[in-house]
């Protein structure tokens, strides 16, 4: 089984998802959990 890191980092407006330590973009508060599932599931874990 593979186990891929995804996380975010938030401030006070916006937020960045990473993956593998890797920055991939930066999103607004309101869609912080949206970006970050969706970076999830594009690693196909669903």
């Amino acid at each position: 089984m593979k186990l891929e890191r995804h996380g975010v980092v938030g401030g006070k407006d916006d937020g960045v998802i990473f993956s593998k330590g890797q920055p991939l973009r930066k999103v607004g508060r309101d869609d912080i959990y949206d970006a970050l599932f969706d970076e999830i599931e594009k690693d196909g874990w669903k």
